[in-house]
């Protein structure tokens, strides 16, 4: 029973540290609103948006068969839901988090495609989104690019046109040679900090909740360490007195009755001292998974500094070329 107050104290911390729960939200989609164009390119769109949600993990969806049959269960027409509020009725009626509707419209030679995102708790849109296509061919990419920033994400398309457009301008730079002054940088940043102060290289390092849940933690247990010290100092104090007045008396009583008092003190003075201890090395297991941490954290941001091989376009030869990236900061 003197462990159980250290065990659940390590095991809390070491949930923090190391332990991360997702949950993803339920989504219910309707079919976007053709307008100007055939239902089916419509209905085609919509399931691969559905597909891309799921796929990337970005949401649980409800298959279309079961939303359908929901709404003929329950006399909902889909052409006739079209308020915020409908939606959100449908919504309950799946047990989702949010519905997600929207248009497809044809003119001017482009399409105009809006998606709403809306929350079933509260009624009303949570997230708007427009995007403008030049032709139904990339109607496909759309969609999954859609699905990505309905939860203000980037699609892998987008990640690897701005990493595209960031090689040609590191290509374009290499034109005119900038000589960069480098200075040492110390490794161990966050590490040294933990080691001095529990929680100050989280802090440092932007873990701030984790940061200041150690700094805390480390005060709490300071705390009691020292009432548990000073409780063994007075008990310390009270035994000797005990202990010199059982020695004093004469009295068969008197000297029965100081036994009983001298073992009793006896035992809260040895409680006092292990809970002491218990709770130093509870401090001290806290601060060594600190620095542990911090030392995870240096150790990541040396490996993203570490030189880069790409393979890219020069414009300049029309051919492929390796390229060596280094950070300097």
């Amino acid at each position: 029973m003197k462990c159980l107050g250290f065990i659940l104290t390590l095991f809390f911390h070491f949930n923090i540290l190391f332990s991360q729960s997702v949950e993803l939200p339920q989504v219910g989609v309707l079919d976007f609103e053709p307008r100007g164009i055939p239902t089916s390119l419509s209905q085609r769109f919509t399931e691969d948006f559905r597909n891309e949600l799921e796929k990337a993990n970005l949401a649980q969806v409800i298959d279309r068969g079961t939303l359908l049959s929901t709404l003929e269960d329950r006399g909902y027409e889909r052409t006739n839901c079209t308020t915020d509020h409908c939606e959100a009725l449908i919504g309950k009626l799946l047990d989702v988090k949010f519905i997600i509707s929207g248009s497809i419209e044809y003119s001017d030679s482009v399409y105009v495609i809006d998606m709403n995102m809306v929350s079933v708790n509260t009624g009303s849109i949570e997230k708007s989104k427009t995007m403008v296509v030049g032709n139904n061919q990339n109607l496909k990419d759309d969609s999954e690019t859609l699905a990505w920033n309905a939860f203000d994400l980037k699609s892998p398309q987008q990640i690897a046109a701005i990493e595209e457009r960031e090689r040609i301008a590191r290509i374009a730079s290499r034109e005119e040679v900038v000589p960069v002054e480098i200075k040492a940088q110390f490794k161990w940043p966050s590490a040294l900090r933990s080691t001095l102060v529990p929680g100050w290289g989280q802090l440092y390092s932007d873990h701030r909740r984790l940061g200041w849940s150690l700094m805390g933690s480390e005060l709490a247990l300071g705390g009691l360490a020292l009432i548990f010290y000073k409780s063994y100092e007075y008990q310390l104090k009270d035994l000797d007195l005990y202990n010199r007045m059982y020695a004093s008396t004469t009295d068969q009583n008197k000297v029965k009755e100081f036994r009983e008092i001298i073992l009793k003190a006896e035992k809260d003075h040895i409680r006092h001292i292990d809970n002491f201890t218990y709770t130093l090395f509870a401090m001290g297991s806290i601060w060594a998974l600190n620095i542990v941490h911090a030392v995870i954290v240096d150790l990541d941001r040396e490996v993203s500094k570490m030189p880069q091989l790409d393979i890219v376009y020069n414009k300049s030869t029309n051919q492929p070329q390796l390229s060596l990236s280094i950070a300097l900061d």
